[in-house]
This record gives C-alpha cells, structure tokens and sequence, in this order.
C-alpha cells in the first residue's frame, strides 16, 4: 500500500496553529471596533475551520481507501474560492458594488463542478493526474489577479471611506497571488503531495498568509484610529470653547449681529480649513434666504448667468444681492427640510453639476446645514472646499454639526436679546435666558420598553445652574445625566450650557459613565474659574440587560429603592468635581435592576429646601417619601415628591435650583 501520511500529523500541523491565531485576532477585533464591514471577514473564520476539517476527514479515509489527491485539491480550491467570495463581500461593505461577486460564483460553481464530475467519472488517467491539479490553482490565480484590479479601480473618490481598502490592497493581493501562483507549480507541474513536510508544514500554513496580514493590518488601523479620533475630541473641544470664548468676547465689545455673523462663519471657515463659508438667513415675511455673512469665495452653488461667471466679484456680488426661495437649490431645499446635506464629491452628485467645471464656480465638496432651535429653522450655514484633492471628511462633516448647533443657539439668543434692547424692557432678561435654558432640557421624555422616567427642574432665579439630560443611543440604552454648577443666575447658566455641548459631543453607547465624566472635565478644567465647579452623576441604563453603569463627579449617590427586599441603596463612586483638576479619575459602578425598583438622581436644592423656621427638608424625609410611593407610577410619584415639598416649604421663598430625575423599571 502506499505511504500513508498519519491524519494526526496534519491535525497538529502549523495550519491548526494559524488558523487559531486568526480566530483570537478576529475575536480581539470584533470587541473593539463596529466597523459593519467586519461581519463579512467574519464568514472566513468557520470557513478555515471547515476547510481544516475536511481536510483531516480525508487523510484520514485515505488511510484505509487509497483516494486521489485531487479530492484534497477540490477542498481546497471550494474553500478558498469561498474565501475570496467572502472578500468580495467585504469590500462592496465599503464600496456597494456587490455585482463583482456574480462572476467569482459562475466561474467557480463550474470549475468546481468539472472537477468533482472528473474526479466521480476517473476522467483523468494516473499518468496525466497534473491536470485535474493544476485546474483548480490556475482558476484560484485568476480569481485572485480579478480581485487584485477590483481593488486597484477603488478611490476615495468613488468610495465613501476607502482608506481602510486602500491600505491593505498591496499585501492584501500580492501575498496570496505569490502563493496561488506557487501552488499552481508545486501541485500541478512538480507534482507535490500533501504528505510532503514542505507542503504540510510551509506552503499551507503560507496560505493563510493574506488573511494574517489582513486580521492584523485591521487591529493596527482601529489602534491608530483610535489615537485620532481622540486627538479630534480633544481638538474639537478646544476649538469649540475658543469659539464660544471668541463669541463672548465680540458680543461684549460691540453687540452688531453683522459682525458676529461675520465671527462665526469666518470661527468655522477656520475649524474646517474650508476655502469658503456662508451664512443665511430665513426671512419669513418674504419666504427667502438672505445671505447675511460670507468668508472667502463662495461660488453659488446653483446655476447662474454666464456673464456672472466672468469675474468673481461679479458672482459674489450676484450670490449675496440675490435671495433664495425656500425650497429651491440645494440652500433653499435645507432650509424647507431642515435635513443637512454632505456632497462629499461634487462630480458624484448631479445637483453641483454647475459647479463642476473649471471656472470660477468650480466647487469639489460641500456642507450645508440647518440652523434650528425648537424645530424652527432660523437659517443655514454652508461651508465648501475648491480643490480636487481636499475633500470634506466625515470628521469634518461632525465638526461642522457641532458648530452650526451651537450657532443656532448663539443666534436665537442674539435676536431674542436684540429684541430686548429694542423694546427697552430688560427685567425680561432672566426670563429670555431661562426660556432658552428650557429648550436645551429634553422637551420629551423617551418612552422606554423596560422602564418608565419623569423629570422636573424648577429653577430659583428664573434662570438655572442645574442640568438634566436624557441621550438615547443604538442598542436599547440611555444615558441620564444630572449636574449641579456652583452659584446661581447667568454664569452658572452658561457653564452648564458649556457642559451640555461637551456631552453631546463625546458620549456614545461604547463609552462607559466613568470616562464621559473624565472627558468632561479635561474639557471644562481651565476654562472656567475655579469657584465655578460642578457636580455631576452620569448613569446609562442597558433595556435588554437591566444593568446601569453609574459614576459620580462629588454629587450625591445614587438613590435605589429595591422592590424585592424594599429596602433603599445609596450608590457612589470616587471624583473630585469637574472643572478643579484635569488630572482628576472617576469611578463607576454596574448595578442590576430588578422589576420595580425606583432610581433617583436630585440635586441638593431638593434635600436642602427650607420652610420659614430655617428647617431643611432632608434627606431622611425625601428618601421615606420614594420608600412609602415606590408602587406609584412613576408620574404620580413624581406628582408626590413634589407636593410634600410645596407643603413642607410653604410661603418660604426658594432659595436653590431645585431638579430630579427617576426612573422606575416596569
């Protein structure tokens, strides 16, 4: 009988070793990134398994049935053909072309079953056994070099983020085209059999080779993305409060609404490395955009006439005399909608195609966003870039977001004070703030599946240095936050409105409680006087899982009324108050829910709230009041708490800012 190499040999070769490494690498990938392309490299994962398997099946049998190696070769060929499918899949995750995989599964499904038809029928004599085995690695080589040029025509400027697969193209194609093309000579020309310690313990581990670099090019690409994405928060942050800094400054020295246009889009121009940016304006009476600021050239991004296209002055002049309908060009279309517009590439896109050519209103990428405050749309402000090879980012593009929404606000208020000034009535003041203070509350409380949330905030100078904020985000969680900012009235108004915009900037459903507080206070640390710090308590709630992760900024623990033992849990964490030290850590804590326990966030307003004889509310009597209404609604005992404090205080005057948040689980 023929040689027969030992299955076990094969089993514990370097391939098993191999294709354990890339599972723990995919594994070690899959914890740390959501990028929705790697679900498809994924499917490689069982299919190395599988193929391994197969494999050892064979040895195996053939120890007792003297099979062909071309059966081996026909594993083979299936699983790699496979393999290559599922990279086509991958990369259409980015680029959307799904049609390539239609040839690779014709051409294979055919090779594959001539093989299988050759091997069934013994089409192929002993002495002529190359055959049936060079086949399978010379229709591999072509699968490889066809996906090699897919790779090759991918761009970034046909390709929303295409830097990952412009990256690993190289290796990604030379290494298993090296090895395919080896194959072809080792098992086809030379004739090699599997049993040769050359191929058991060299060429099939090498293989693998392609799919190794890819798993780990994938771990070192979410690394250094990573350190970026930090550096743009960070970047972010203190471009955000330069602005917001900068602004103040300009309202206080001349209060022009002309000049402080002028201040934010110029501030974002800058942030952006734009080449231009516009701002615009709703006139409501006349139902247009007027253009109102303008930084650099901005060519107007909708057909205009020819003569205006000879000179730029001509064109500026013709974008900032001309005003816009609601509702026509892509500038009027934002301001009717509300909905932003990124045209990434204008060559993609046919609504720039005016601005496609090379003449003065050539226009290579642009953003145009709405500026809303209470679902009213007060304007846009559009930022765009001229040079081919200096797109806008998707970084970019948040960047922008985060200013035009803090714009907005900037601008209600400018207005809503402008109106002030005018009418000459200023006690107002206070209430104008408060009023823009209420609309960066949530103005809707989310209905959740698992539990039920009220809130209240009564502010004690119309306007409050409390803040509460409910963040949904993907996957069934929320995140509540209650914050308390030293002292009263404006200044402790506008450092909570700081921290708002910090929030909603940095948190997302893969950031724990305790790194939230961290960033925000690397953001506020310096920024604001010492004497103006804040407390703070972050929570988020997992619906599915009912656990809440909890940290604590120095304010008050966590308050848990347990349903099942009816018993009340204070829960804390360690942390200085944000805006005192940069360096400061924070911990937290994972608690789990049980059906109807109460959760309470307060701020010292509600515990602290005196009556006339000077006697503090306290803690004991808030705490007995959940305990004895834990069976209530929520709303209800919402409704409870905030009548034994009306009771308790009587005609004493309030003397804090007094907020509270509770969420009960159904």
């Amino acid at each position: 009988m023929e040689n027969i190499p030992n299955p076990f040999l094969y089993l514990t070769s370097t391939t098993l070793a191999v294709a354990l490494f890339l599972w723990l690498l995919y594994h070690y990938i899959k914890k740390r990134t959501l990028n929705p392309a790697l679900k498809a490299l994924g499917r490689l994962i069982p299919l190395f398994l599988v193929r391994e398997g197969l494999a050892s099946v064979f040895l195996f049998i053939r120890a007792f049935t003297p099979l062909p190696w071309a059966v081996l070769d026909l594993i083979f060929f299936l699983t790699d053909s496979l393999a290559i499918l599922f990279l086509v899949l991958w990369t259409a995750k980015y680029s959307g072309r799904k049609a390539f995989a239609v040839p690779f599964i014709l051409i294979n499904i055919l090779v594959a079953f001539f093989l299988g038809l050759a091997l069934a029928i013994n089409l192929f004599p002993k002495e002529s056994g190359w055959v049936p085995r060079l086949i399978p690695w010379t229709v591999l080589l072509g699968d490889w070099i066809a996906f090699a040029i897919m790779l090759g025509a991918i761009t970034e400027f046909n390709t929303p983020n295409s830097g990952h697969l412009i990256e690993l193209r190289a290796r990604l194609t030379q290494i298993p085209i090296a090895v395919t093309t080896a194959a072809a000579l080792l098992f086809g020309v030379i004739n090699f059999d599997y049993d040769h310690p050359f191929i058991k313990y060299i060429f099939l581990p090498l293989t693998y080779g392609a799919y190794v670099y890819l798993f780990y090019k994938y771990v070192v690409i979410h690394e250094t993305d990573e350190e970026q994405r930090i550096g743009f928060l960070e970047k972010d942050i203190n471009s955000l409060f330069d602005f917001m800094s900068n602004l103040g400054s300009a309202i206080s020295e001349k209060f022009d609404p002309s000049q402080v246009l002028d201040f934010i889009t110029s501030s974002v121009v800058k942030s952006t490395n734009a080449d231009a940016g516009a701002i615009m304006l709703v006139d409501e009476a006349e139902n247009t955009l007027k253009v109102e600021a303008v930084t650099g050239v901005f060519p107007p991004p909708y057909p205009v006439p020819d003569m205006v296209k000879v000179k730029i002055a001509s064109m500026q002049n013709y974008f900032k005399s001309m005003p816009i309908k609601i509702g026509e060009t892509i500038l009027g279309e934002v301001a009717k909608t509300g909905k932003p517009l990124f045209i990434r590439n204008t060559l993609q896109d046919e609504r720039m195609k005016q601005n496609t050519q090379n003449d003065t209103l050539f226009v290579s990428s642009i953003i145009i966003l709405p500026l809303i405050v209470s679902k009213r749309i007060m304007g846009v402000i559009a930022l765009l870039r001229r040079d081919r090879l200096k797109l806008f980012t998707e970084t970019d593009y948040d960047h922008v977001k985060t200013f035009a929404n803090y714009s907005s606000l900037t601008l209600d208020f400018l207005f809503t004070y402008l109106e002030l000034i005018e009418k000459r009535e200023l006690e107002r003041e206070l209430g104008i703030a408060a009023e823009i203070q209420q609309k960066l509350l949530p103005r809707k409380l989310p209905e959740l599946k698992t539990a039920t949330i009220g809130a209240f905030s009564i502010p004690a100078k119309g306007v409050s240095g409390d803040y509460y904020d409910i963040l949904q985000f993907t996957g069934g969680r929320i995140g509540l936050v209650i914050c308390d900012v030293a002292g009263k009235g404006v200044p402790a108004a506008l450092i909570m409105v700081m921290i708002r915009s910090i929030l909603h900037l940095i948190t997302s459903a893969e950031k724990d409680a305790a790194k939230v507080i961290t960033w925000i206070n690397r953001g506020i640390t310096g920024k604001i006087d010492i004497d103006r710090f804040a407390t703070m308590s972050f929570m988020t709630y997992n619906e599915s899982t009912g656990e809440v992760i909890y940290s604590n900024a120095a304010h008050h623990p966590l308050l848990i009324f347990r349903a099942k033992t009816a018993t009340l849990e204070n829960v804390d964490t360690e942390g200085l108050p944000i805006g005192i030290e940069r360096t400061a850590k924070y911990g937290q804590k994972r608690i789990k829910l049980g059906k109807g326990d109460v959760v309470v966030l307060y701020t010292d307003g509600i515990i602290e709230a005196m009556n006339q004889t000077g006697e503090q509310y306290t803690y004991e009597r808030f705490s007995k009041l959940i305990q004895e209404n834990s069976g209530l609604a929520t709303d209800e005992i919402i409704a409870k708490i905030k009548a034994d404090l009306k009771a308790f205080v009587g005609p004493a005057p309030q003397h804090d800012d007094q907020t509270l948040m509770l969420m009960k689980v159904n």
